[in-house]
């Protein structure tokens, strides 16, 4: 990382900061300091000893860090969260890049509703396959109930999706959040042929004619 990135990453931080700690007064923002510089290992100089209310905060602060971490260990990118739900359909993939992007995704990149354009550059992070018409795509996960349209162009994943890709994928799971499909007996393809038509089939076949 070069010198310009870095100062510009401190830049961002130091404004996180005062954009935190604006709204306290001058003791809670002292305190406030005092607890996250303990948590990095860099108690302030002059920092007197915590008291029961600070200690509560850097006790809730450590575990908060903890589950933090542990959620990044399991989940780095995109890519590893397709390889551990292994979505079957490029609907199953949408709604689970739709999930990474609104629960996972480093904190510049959190978005709650996604865009063709967003589905087409996950994808390509996931190594996962892309639709033949990727401006389709979010339409036809919405009409298989995953998205919600938010407005034009622009869809949310909603409970059915969130569902799926939490607790319905992979396929080994219970699955009990994917939408009902038709059976092939419903749509008339395959081996499900409607009664009706083998009948008729039946009827028309030449009769042998005896000799």
């Amino acid at each position: 990382m070069s010198g310009a990135d870095q100062l510009e990453r401190d830049l961002e931080a130091v404004k996180a900061v005062i954009s935190a700690l604006a709204p306290l007064d001058a003791s809670r923002r002292a305190r406030v300091m005092s607890v996250v510089a303990t948590l990095l290992g860099e108690p302030l100089p002059g920092a007197t000893a915590a008291g029961s209310s600070s200690k509560s905060i850097i006790d809730a602060a450590s575990e908060a860090l903890v589950h933090a971490s542990a959620a990044k260990t399991l989940v780095a990118d995109v890519r590893t969260l397709r390889d551990e739900k292994q979505p079957r359909s490029a609907n199953e993939m949408a709604a689970v890049a739709a999930y990474y992007l609104a629960e996972l995704a480093p904190e510049g990149d959190r978005t709650q509703t996604v865009t063709a354009a967003d589905m087409e550059k996950y994808f390509k992070q996931a190594g996962h396959q892309l639709p033949r018409v990727i401006a389709q795509l979010l339409p036809h996960a919405s009409a298989a109930g995953y998205f919600d349209q938010s407005e034009r162009g622009r869809y949310r994943l909603n409970p059915v999706g969130y569902n799926l890709v939490t607790h319905g994928l992979p396929a080994g799971g219970s699955g009990s959040n994917r939408p009902p499909t038709r059976s092939r007996h419903q749509t008339g393809t395959g081996s499900g042929r409607p009664a009706k038509k083998t009948a008729r089939k039946a009827q028309r076949s030449p009769r042998k004619r005896s000799r």
